[in-house]
């Protein structure tokens, strides 16, 4: 009648399931239920999906300032019935599953939907407000402006600025404008550096002083360890920046040279 995979996501393994085949019963026998072990590589595959969304709402929740206590010992039962379907329809319905664990955990850390828009589901709500805050006090603190303060208000107020200006994508590019054609050359220096500052201290890295020394950093990179990955990844992700730098940093050596020369 049935045949699926059933099991509870949580705890250190992330996920400990089995599948399962339902009989339904007749005249002659009773109801029986028939259980196999999963392979690893799905139980795996299913406790990875968990701790990556588990990781991604709390970093939404730090984002907005509510805890993440209540996440600590989340605990979600699965059962799908995958009788009958084909590999696609298996897929969706897998998840469709995951998408409801992420409400509940999208409910524990945000209790309220003061702040949540018309049918909007909880995990819509974080996934909105942690985006816009994040953006909108980015574009502030690079811009040497006030940010908004972290929480659901703040989250709010963010968001409703960037509605006047028709959503996130139009705010980001008028703030774009005004920071090229109001910020003069040497303000935007400053504040580059000051961004370039932060995020290097942010990896726990010494900030390069040179072209060399920022190539140097990112070739002696391990990328067959996670750390390593992952810093090589952001340090990619600060190339345009440093380049800008330097290159400002070259000019003005070599006016000072040229200066002396004279």
């Amino acid at each position: 009648k049935e045949s699926g995979i059933e099991g509870t996501f949580g705890g250190e393994t992330g996920f400990e399931g089995r599948s399962y085949q339902y009989y339904k019963g007749g005249l002659f026998r009773s109801n029986k239920t028939k259980y196999g072990e999963l392979d690893e590589e799905t139980r795996s595959n299913f406790a990875k999906s968990f701790f990556d969304m588990k990781s991604g709402v709390a970093e939404m929740a730090k984002i907005l300032g509510v805890g993440t206590e209540s996440l600590e010992d989340f605990t979600y039962k699965f059962k799908v019935n995958l009788k009958g379907l084909s590999e696609e329809e298996a897929t969706k319905a897998i998840q469709e599953q995951f998408k409801l664990m992420g409400e509940e955990m999208a409910k524990l850390v945000l209790s309220t939907d003061k702040y949540s828009l018309a049918e909007e589901t909880r995990m819509d709500t974080l996934i909105r407000l942690s985006a816009t805050l994040s953006t909108v006090n980015t574009i502030f603190e690079n811009m040497g402006m006030t940010m908004y303060e972290m929480g659901l208000a703040g989250a709010d107020a963010a968001y409703e600025l960037t509605q006047l200006f028709g959503g996130l994508d139009q705010f980001k590019s008028s703030l774009s404008n005004y920071y090229e054609k109001f910020y003069s050359d040497s303000e935007r220096q400053i504040l580059l550096q000051s961004q370039l500052d932060r995020a290097f201290k942010d990896l726990g890295v010494s900030v390069p002083k040179t072209r060399e020394e920022f190539r140097s950093l990112v070739e002696v990179q391990d990328l067959t360890t996670e750390g390593g990955r992952k810093l090589f990844t952001e340090l990619m992700k600060l190339v345009d920046g440093f380049d800008v730098l330097a290159s400002q940093a070259e000019q003005l050596a070599e006016e000072i040279k040229s200066t002396k020369f004279d």
